[in-house]
């Protein structure tokens, strides 16, 4: 069994409790309780994802109920479409470069980080325009979470664009700024499935 499904299956069980010790995840997964051990303490992610309480029971950061508890400390910015889309440019810069400094991403703008941010939003406007003509009012409802913190490593932070979060399902979306497809880049992006697998059992399963 690979880490990544050893993880996948800590959390199911975290998910699916009122919070649960070591001991007991161990013996409801049938796997070693140092191994449990290891993978809660020892995973960034799940120290990202999970907390323990004073009773030593483990629970998720994020809930399923609506708004997601939790997200908010993971996001750069994370709302309603609904009031995103109330806000203007520059109050949603300023409330995403807060937030951003908050979860610690890096604002080092050499690159044009602060213009991707700009057009990220545009795309994201435009996006819920049309999705507003097809569905309806609907997806109002729906959430997002702008500069999602994904914890890969000790020192290795990645950040997910996008996430679009409807009744049942999250979409991860990642924007270029380039006119063609580059494939490496496809790649990188597809590599955070894993882990975005493991968020969705917490908004989804808590």
């Amino acid at each position: 069994m690979s880490r990544e499904q050893t993880e996948q299956r800590i959390c199911a069980a975290i998910c699916q409790s009122n919070g649960l010790k070591a001991k007991d995840i161990a013996r409801q997964l049938n796997l070693d309780r140092s191994t449990v051990n290891r993978v809660l303490y020892a995973s960034p992610l799940l120290k990202d994802l999970c907390y323990q309480d004073d009773s030593y029971r483990w629970h998720g950061i994020i809930r399923q109920s609506v708004p997601h508890d939790g997200l908010y400390e993971l996001s750069g910015y994370y709302a309603k479409a609904s009031d995103f889309l109330r806000l203007t440019e520059d109050e949603w810069m300023d409330e995403l470069m807060k937030g951003c400094q908050r979860i610690g991403r890096n604002l080092n703008d050499t690159r044009g980080l602060l213009h991707s941010f700009r057009d990220c939003r545009e795309q994201m406007i435009n996006l819920f325009a049309d999705l507003r003509d097809m569905l309806g009012n609907s997806c109002m409802e729906w959430e997002i979470a702008f500069e999602f913190r994904l914890k890969r490593g000790r020192y290795v932070r990645i950040y997910a664009d996008v996430l679009v979060i409807t009744e049942n399902k999250v979409f991860s979306l990642e924007f270029k700024m380039k006119d063609k497809i580059d494939f490496e880049e496809v790649s990188q992006a597809a590599k955070y499935v894993p882990y975005l697998e493991i968020v969705c059992l917490f908004l989804f399963q808590c």
